[in-house]
C-alpha cells in the first residue's frame, strides 16, 4: 500500500508541486508591476489558469487515493506491533540497511536497555548480530548469578568532634 501510494504521489504530487511552483512565481512577477498594465493583467490570468490546473491535479490526486483505499481498506492491513528485539530496517543516505535491536530491563528496575548492533547490509547478516547479542546477554547474566555475592563494606568508625 505505502509502495502504491508513493507511486501515486510521483504521477499526481509532482504536477501540483511544480503548479504551485509556477503559481508563485507568476504572482510575485505580477506583484512587481508598480501600477496595472496589460502585462500584468495577463499574468494574473495566467495565474488563475494555473490555479485551477493546481486544484484539478490535486482532486484527481485524492480521487487516485480515495480509489486505491477503497481496494485496500486499513482495517485489513495488519496493525504494526512493538517487539522487543528483533533485526530493524533503517533507512541511511537513502539506502537501506537492516540492525540487530535487543532491548530487557533492568535487574534494578530502571527502566529498559536497548542495545543495537552494527548496520549490515542484508537481514541475515543482522539476524547474527542479533543471536551474538542475546549470547553476549545470557553469558553476562550467567556470570552475575554465578559470581559471589559482596558483603557490604563494614562501616567505618570514624573520630567524631566532642
Amino acid at each position: 500500500l505505502r509502495l502504491q501510494l508513493r507511486r501515486l504521489y510521483l504521477l499526481h504530487g509532482q504536477k501540483v508541486k511544480d503548479c504551485n511552483e509556477d503559481l508563485k512565481e507568476v504572482t510575485d512577477r505580477a506583484a512587481t508591476f508598480g501600477r496595472a498594465c496589460p502585462a500584468q493583467k495577463e499574468l494574473l490570468q495566467y495565474a488563475e489558469a494555473l490555479r485551477k490546473e493546481a486544484d484539478k491535479a490535486k482532486k484527481a490526486w485524492s480521487d487516485a487515493v480515495k480509489a486505491l483505499l477503497k481496494e485496500n481498506p486499513l482495517e485489513d492491513q495488519p496493525a504494526p506491533t512493538m517487539v522487543g528485539s528483533g533485526v530493524s530496517p533503517v533507512q541511511v543516505r537513502g539506502g537501506r540497511w537492516y540492525c540487530a535491536m535487543l532491548q530487557h530491563t533492568e535487574e534494578s528496575g530502571s527502566g529498559v536497555t536497548r542495545q543495537c548492533g552494527p548496520l549490515r547490509m542484508s537481514q541475515q547478516d543482522a539476524l547474527a548480530d542479533l543471536k551474538r547479542l542475546q549470547e553476549a546477554k545470557d553469558e553476562n547474566l550467567k556470570r552475575k548469578s554465578e559470581a559471589p555475592q559482596e558483603a557490604e563494606p563494614p562501616n567505618k568508625k570514624g573520630k567524631t568532634k566532642d
